[in-house]
This record gives C-alpha cells, sequence and structure tokens, in this order.
C-alpha cells in the first residue's frame, strides 16, 4: 500500500476513535449506571444529559471539520501536500525533482476533469515502480518524490520512466517534465531551490557561487580566449569564437555561463572587456560577426559605451556585426525595432541565426538584418524532405529581402553536395576554414 493511502487510513483511523470513545462512555452511562442507583432521574439529571449530548454533537462536528481542515493527501493526485511531505525529508535519502512545464495549457485544453486523471496515471508509474516512495505536490506543476534507493539504481529507475512517459505518452497526452535528482535536506527551502536550479545546468547553489566568482574574477583580469574563423563567401568576413578562461576545473556549457553572466548582471562589464581585448588583439581590417545576448543589445548603457567605443577606436566603426536569436518574441517590439535603428545609425550591422525558429518570421518582419544564419537544425534535417522544402523556403524569403545568407558548420563535403541547389552567399565550417587564436595569430 502507498504511503499516502496509509497515512489517510490512519488519520481516519485516529478520527475514528476520538469519535467513538466519548460515544461508548455514554452508552455506558445509560445502560449501567441506573442498575447502581435506585433513585429515579430528576429533571437536572436529565438535562445534564441532555447537555452532554449537545457537547458530543459538537464534539463530533468538530472533529469532522479538523479532519478536513487538516487534510494531508491531495485528493487529485493522491500525493502528499506539501506541509506533509517535508515531515519526512531527511538527510540521508535522495529527491527527485519534477516539473511539468505544460500544465496549465493542458488543463486550458482538456479541462481540469480529465487533466487530473491524466496526472494520476502519471504518478502512478512511479508508484508501480516502487509504492514505499513518498511523493509529495509541492505546487500545482511541481513535485518531489523522497526514496530511500541507491543512487544509481533510481537514476536508471527514474531516467527510464521519464523516458516512458516521453516516448508513449499518458493517453495520448504529451507531458513535459524536466526532472533533478539530488541528496535530501531536512531544509526544505534550502532543498526546493537547488532542485530548481538543477533543472537549468546540475550544477547546486555553493557550487554556482563559486563559479560566479569566478568569471568575475576572469572577466577583471580581460581572461577571455578569442578565435577567428573565416567565413567562405565574396567578402572577407570573420565570426568570432569567445569563451572566458573561468578557472573552475570542470568544462561548463556556453549557456551556463551565459546564464550565470544575466543573473549576476555581469553582462555590461562582460561584453565591454571582451571588445577592448578584441580592439587590442584583431586589426579590424575585415568585419567581424560577434554573437551577443539579445537582453543586451536592448541595454541602452551599452548602446551609449559602443558609440563612445567607436569615437576613441574610429579604425572599428562599421566592423562589427552582431549575431542574435530569441526563443520568444520580445514583449515590446516597435522599441526593440527602434534600438536597432539606433544601431544601426552608429554603422552596426545584424545577422539573424537560427532562421526558422518559432521568432525568426516575426524578427523578419520587423527589424533590419544584413545576415540570415541557417544553423544546426537545418543540418540535422537535411536530410529531411518536408524541412528541405520549408527551409529552401524561407533561403527565398531571405534572398526576396536582400537578406545574406549563411550556412554554418560545414565540416564535410557530403554536408555541402546536399544542399548544391540552395546557393548560400556565406558558408562557414572546417571544410573551408578552421578557426585560429587570436594571440597565436599575432
Amino acid at each position: 500500500m502507498i504511503i499516502s493511502k496509509k497515512i489517510e487510513r490512519k488519520n481516519r483511523q485516529n478520527a475514528a476513535i476520538k469519535l467513538i470513545m466519548p460515544l461508548l462512555l455514554l452508552v455506558f452511562a445509560f445502560v449501567y449506571l441506573p442498575e447502581f442507583d435506585d433513585t429515579n432521574f430528576k429533571p437536572l439529571d436529565i438535562l445534564m444529559v441532555l447537555c452532554f449530548i449537545f457537547l458530543y454533537f459538537y464534539y463530533f462536528v468538530f472533529v469532522i471539520y479538523k479532519s478536513v481542515k487538516h487534510n494531508v493527501i491531495d485528493e487529485k493526485t493522491g500525493t502528499l501536500l506539501q506541509s506533509e511531505f517535508v515531515k519526512y525529508l531527511n538527510n540521508d535519502d535522495f529527491v527527485i525533482f519534477f516539473t511539468i512545464s505544460n500544465i496549465n495549457e493542458l488543463k486550458l485544453r482538456l479541462g481540469f476533469d480529465k487533466s487530473d486523471k491524466l496526472l494520476k496515471k502519471l504518478i502512478d508509474k512511479f508508484y508501480a515502480w516502487d509504492e514505499n516512495l513518498i511523493i509529495g505536490r509541492i505546487t500545482t506543476a511541481d513535485f518531489m518524490i523522497l526514496s530511500n534507493a541507491k543512487h544509481k539504481v533510481l537514476q536508471h529507475e527514474i531516467k527510464k520512466i521519464f523516458l516512458e512517459i516521453k516516448r508513449e505518452r499518458i493517453d495520448g497526452v504529451d507531458f513535459k517534465c524536466d526532472y533533478s535528482i539530488i541528496k535530501a535536506d531536512t531544509n526544505f527551502n534550502k532543498l526546493y531551490l537547488e532542485a530548481q536550479n538543477r533543472l537549468k545546468d546540475d550544477v547546486d547553489i555553493d557550487t554556482e557561487n563559486i563559479i560566479t566568482n569566478s568569471i568575475i574574477s576572469a572577466i577583471n583580469k580581460n581572461d577571455y580566449c578569442l578565435k577567428i574563423q573565416r567565413l567562405e563567401g565574396d567578402e572577407e568576413i570573420y565570426y568570432l569564437n569567445y569563451r572566458i578562461n573561468s578557472d573552475y576545473p570542470e568544462k561548463l556549457s556556453q549557456a551556463k555561463l551565459e546564464d550565470i553572466i544575466i543573473k549576476n548582471n555581469l553582462e555590461f562589464n562582460f561584453y565591454k572587456n571582451l571588445l577592448e581585448l578584441l580592439s587590442r588583439e584583431y586589426n579590424f581590417d575585415n568585419r567581424i560577426m560577434i554573437k551577443i545576448s539579445p537582453d543586451f543589445l536592448r541595454n541602452l548603457n551599452f548602446l551609449f559605451y559602443l558609440g563612445e567605443f567607436f569615437i576613441k577606436r574610429p579604425h572599428t566603426k562599421g566592423k562589427i556585426i552582431f549575431e542574435f536569436f530569441e526563443n520568444d518574441v520580445y514583449y515590446d517590439m516597435p522599441r526593440f525595432e527602434e534600438i536597432i535603428r539606433e544601431y544601426r545609425d552608429i554603422n552596426v550591422s545584424f545577422a539573424l541565426n537560427r532562421i526558422g525558429s518559432p521568432s525568426s518570421l516575426e524578427y523578419l518582419k520587423r527589424l533590419e538584418f544584413e545576415f540570415g544564419i541557417f544553423d544546426i537544425e537545418f543540418n540535422k534535417n537535411i536530410r529531411n524532405e518536408k524541412y528541405f522544402v520549408i527551409y529552401e523556403n524561407l533561403y527565398q524569403i531571405c534572398k526576396s529581402l536582400n537578406i545574406k545568407t549563411i550556412m554554418r558548420f560545414i565540416d564535410n563535403k557530403s554536408l555541402l553536395d546536399l544542399t548544391k541547389d540552395i546557393k548560400f552567399d556565406y558558408y562557414q565550417g572546417f571544410l573551408f576554414y578552421k578557426d585560429k587564436n587570436l594571440k597565436e595569430m599575432k
């Protein structure tokens, strides 16, 4: 029997005992006490009995109310509520934290009743593996599972369950789940925060603080690794491949580094010091393409700084192409259009990456780009006829808008041959040019 049902049964038994004991005393008083008393009941005695009955009735209602009010089980899923789940936390077991990112969408599309039934079936998949799991519902979308299984066993089984949910779905409905596995902790707030951070890049809070300090130190010391790679095309253009030389011993993904930089408001110094170093290491005889965060592009302090940067270093003006992409369309597009125009007024060009992404068509309609980049998504699906037709039409859209097209990550001739019917303006990849360290080139 699963833990939530055991708790529910125990609570019902406790409530029943609280109700039955006073009732038994009343029955005992009515049945047995008259045998030891030859006198008849007086009106005062009857009044006392009625008071006891009234008090019992009040007590009965109170116990029922209290048991309902202090319900510890989520009726929809059969899991423990957060207030009850935290009682079972310890420092020895492991916690699986998972969140369902599309739960609100499912409730709107399917209705509350059906989505709750499907959610119950999803939870039952975990109980089917181990009915001794303690599962708590933390929020509408967030759940925690406490398990005493060994870490390797837990990793294997949980991964298998989530793969099954992803592949087979729940009654044909797709639940988008992200999960992390962490060591349990009696401090719930710390545990919850760490579990959420793990979803992003499997880095706990203490480790993230160490990484942040390492990044700050590297930015202050201008400790970047700068490499450039030439694009194959009519104009000699270079792409800047850069990374911060963090002294953190483990390799971190670029996405995680960017996330920490943004979270700690380090962007201004990060890009400012990057451009300062680039101006010393690169001669700017040719234009250079630099990847940048679109959120930071909208930082007016950086726009003002860049204007001063070009005044102090006139040889760099007109030589910078900022490349960016965004998953979701920015909410204030008129403002973004105005900012892009201001950059263009100081001779900055722009390249839109990931042509075909959800936001790309809106940005192509509203913003001015000199280049459109067909990235890894295009390469991955190039053999799919339907995808190829879509991308071929996206290419034609770019050409109609006088946007120069770039195909990236060309590492072998077979990939190039697959696109022989599409004549891109520029190609980038090891098939043409390898990237070179700027310091070595000097």
